[in-house]
């Protein structure tokens, strides 16, 4: 969140979507009167709790990239699920999430706000490398998973049961808007 509106005092034009459930309740607290803070009007920073299976795909398609901050997984699902979806993914470091996204991302400190600052700011300016990403994505899922079109469709569409009931992290969207 405080990296997003450090990108907006730089004049990028990102928005947040923040989806998932709250579990923590002083870790909620601590996030909503931080966007209250920063974003006091609901500009630029959205939270949305939940969302269905069928909405997930629309989800994605209307966002430029993906923020997957997570600093505590096993089998980062919601990772894999973002690596089909053919976006830029700005990812933790932490283990196990580099074992998973190999090259195929942008990786900063979960727990800097500089280093998630300064790697969406790389991701933002690296827009021609986002195929070859995706492609590697893609590609990565397949020879492991044996996976063909269809099944990374599916995979694109949600794994089901960790987006209506997310309970290690938030799946963040960000967008870039047009100049006005």
């Amino acid at each position: 969140i405080k990296a997003i509106d450090r990108l907006r005092k730089k004049k990028y034009l990102v928005t947040l979507t923040l989806i998932g459930k709250v579990i923590f309740n002083n870790a909620g607290n601590k996030m909503n009167k931080l966007i209250q803070k920063l974003d006091p009007e609901g500009n630029f920073i959205q939270h949305i709790e939940s969302v269905s299976y069928e909405e997930m795909p629309k989800k994605y398609s209307n966002h430029n990239g993906i923020i997957f901050a997570s600093t505590c997984e096993n089998m980062p699902n919601i990772l894999i699920e973002s690596m089909a979806s053919t976006k830029p993914i700005a990812c933790s470091d932490k283990s196990p999430m580099p074992e998973f996204l190999r090259d195929g991302g942008y990786y900063f400190d979960a727990k800097s706000v500089n280093s998630i600052t300064t790697c969406l700011e790389t991701m933002l300016n690296s827009s021609s490398d986002y195929g070859i990403l995706a492609n590697k994505n893609l590609e990565m899922k397949r020879v492991e998973y044996g996976l063909v079109a269809a099944d990374i469709q599916v995979i694109t569409a949600g794994f089901k049961n960790n987006i209506l009931n997310p309970t290690t992290a938030y799946l963040s969207l960000i967008h870039i808007s047009e100049p006005t």
